[in-house]
């Protein structure tokens, strides 16, 4: 289901790119997170790669994907994946706007012990659109600062599994996120560009989750054809 729904999306957003000269930028990434609820956190680094699609109309497509594989079992440990899709186009002297759609999911051992309940695992499922504005300065020549923020309002599914009556709790509801970045980007050559800059993600949840809480220092290395 989700991948025929990214695949929609794709195909709905191709016409329109492919009006002008495209252009496609492969990119590998890292990011070293920390991540934190009520329940659970962990840090740990998640490798990932995607792809940028872009034409000379300044409209862009791109897709991202990112998984680490810690033990969620191991209380410390988190296991966290995330897929986006984003479009966005520039509106000039730096600026862009762009919105897309984003599938997340976080499972983490418990911290805590209910008084009630013994919760050994929370799951955290989250997808939804979000809107963002984007800013780049230049720099050097061959260096920049971008800088972004976006909101996004996500439906979620909370699941925790409990060991005392061997069945899961299950929240289905809501949440609002926000996303802060902050990156130097850096032409090496003219088709190589790294960047390296910091992440900041909030999810706020209506239950006794409370929030989600991710920051990020990553790194990523572009191809561009």
């Amino acid at each position: 289901m989700m991948s025929i729904r990214l695949l929609l999306i794709v195909s709905a957003l191709w016409a329109p790119l492919s009006q002008a000269q495209v252009f496609f930028s492969p990119k590998v990434s890292f990011e070293s997170q920390d991540y934190e609820t009520d329940f659970t956190s962990g840090s740990y680094v998640a490798p990932g790669g995607g792809i940028t699609v872009y034409n000379s109309d300044g409209l862009f497509l791109d897709a991202e994907f990112f998984r680490n594989n810690g033990d969620s079992e191991v209380v410390g440990e988190v296991t966290r994946e995330e897929t986006t899709l984003t479009v966005g186009t520039s509106l000039g002297n730096g600026f862009s706007v762009f919105g897309g759609y984003k599938i997340a999911r976080s499972l983490g051992a418990n911290e805590l012990t209910s008084a009630d309940l013994n919760i050994k695992e929370i799951e955290i499922d989250t997808e939804g659109v979000f809107l963002g504005l984007s800013k780049s300065t230049p720099i050097s020549e061959a260096g920049s600062l971008s800088f972004a923020g976006a909101i996004s309002p996500m439906d979620a599914r909370i699941s925790q599994e409990v060991d005392q009556i061997g069945t899961e709790l299950v929240t289905e509801g809501s949440a609002v996120g926000i996303s802060l970045s902050a990156a130097y980007n850096y032409s090496i050559t003219k088709s190589w560009v790294s960047s390296v800059g910091y992440k900041f993600q909030k999810f706020s949840y209506g239950t006794d989750i409370g929030d989600e809480t991710i920051t990020a220092l990553f790194g990523k290395l572009a191809y561009r054809f």
